[in-house]
């Protein structure tokens, strides 16, 4: 939320981070982008990337102003400026590291939710998968696309929504370890269906509202939570 940004920046800076050269919002609802307006108003930012569409919030206008701003971020000539629009298929590198857009598969008439960019991300040979708040339906079309989605850290779409973490999705990431980030809400989130669902998948589940600040270290392929 826009109320954590000086958190989020003076953590980044506590932790020595000086520059980042990749942000993805996987879409622009508050409590996605809101902390990132600080974020690029303080910090060098390489690129930032965004889903296909553009939210009609106080919220999002700020953000694309933040960006905009941000003298680092190179121009990517998309209808927002400087916020570049990837597609299934496009990847990052960055040293060591290696970003793959998996999704959504098909964006036509998708919802805001359903619009959030899915990405698995390579690092120490540990693979991250993001999804934002996708629901289901993109869920489903992932596994029918054959996308790969095995994964060893499998980060909780939708905050533990009862309408994501399909079991398909899930039996097809395989992923030992599903990271909730939430706090305290008016929507039931984790839900326990959702529970339910990642216990049956085998994964170990890390929750934000009950660890804190949760920090995974990757080194030769061995992850060590803290």
């Amino acid at each position: 939320g826009r109320d954590t940004g000086r958190e989020l920046v003076s953590y980044l800076k506590a932790i020595g981070v000086e520059r980042l050269a990749l942000v993805i919002a996987t879409h622009y609802d508050a409590d996605h982008i809101g902390g990132l307006i600080d974020v690029l108003e303080q910090l060098p930012v390489d690129e930032v990337w965004g889903p296909d569409y553009m939210a009609d919030t106080a919220t999002a206008t700020r953000f694309l102003l933040a960006l905009e701003g941000n003298e680092s971020v190179k121009n990517s000539g998309t209808v927002w400026g400087k916020l570049t629009v990837p597609t299934k298929g496009d990847s990052y590198k960055f040293g060591d590291v290696d970003v793959e857009v998996l999704g959504p598969v098909d964006t036509e008439g998708l919802e805001e939710n359903d619009s959030s960019l899915v990405v698995k991300v390579h690092l120490q040979g540990v693979k991250v998968l993001i999804s934002g708040d996708a629901t289901s339906k993109v869920e489903e079309q992932l596994v029918a696309a054959g996308s790969n989605l095995s994964c060893d850290i499998y980060y909780v779409a939708h905050h533990g929504s009862y309408s994501s973490s399909s079991e398909d999705f899930l039996k097809a990431m395989d992923a030992s370890y599903g990271v909730i980030s939430v706090g305290e809400n008016e929507y039931g989130h984790p839900h326990d269906s959702c529970l339910q669902r990642l216990e049956n998948a085998g994964m170990k589940v890390l929750r934000t509202d009950r660890e804190g600040t949760i920090i995974a270290e990757f080194r030769d392929g061995v992850i060590q939570w803290k």
